[in-house]
């Protein structure tokens, strides 16, 4: 899991930016990635530490794989993402940073059409605690 992200401050306490975010792992013997791309608003309660909450709003694919028999299934979907988190900008040098953060990312798809058929109601949430670089 990891993303990079870059944008910049409107205030000592806001920022705003890009990211693109992704996670791949496998969850009972299925191979899941989910990709995406999202505007994110950062708040820093203090403008002298790197202690930030987030929210961001955008767009995500999700891609699952499985085998059914002797059969690899495969179906991909993409819909809206809502996100939140926290998470810490550690400078690494001007403008560039390194963050660990943990968030979660939630995206609702109805239905991903695969060969074996619709898997419906889909709603994918993931928690993640990844490693970034941030430039700003």
């Amino acid at each position: 899991s990891g993303f990079v992200r870059a944008g910049g401050t409107l205030s000592d306490h806001v920022a705003v930016g890009g990211e693109l975010h992704f996670w791949q792992g496998s969850i009972e013997e299925s191979e899941v990635y989910v990709r995406g791309v999202q505007a994110v608003v950062h708040w820093y309660p203090s403008a002298s530490a790197g202690f930030f909450g987030q929210v961001g709003l955008g767009l995500s694919r999700i891609r699952n794989s499985f085998d059914v028999g002797e059969e690899t299934v495969r179906g991909a979907e993409t819909g809206l993402n809502v996100s939140a988190g926290v998470g810490w900008d550690v400078p690494l040098g001007k403008r560039i940073y390194i963050t660990p953060r943990v968030a979660s990312v939630v995206v609702p798809v109805a239905t991903i059409e695969s060969p074996a058929g619709p898997l419906d109601n889909v709603v994918s949430t993931l928690y993640r605690f990844e490693l970034g670089l941030t430039f700003r």
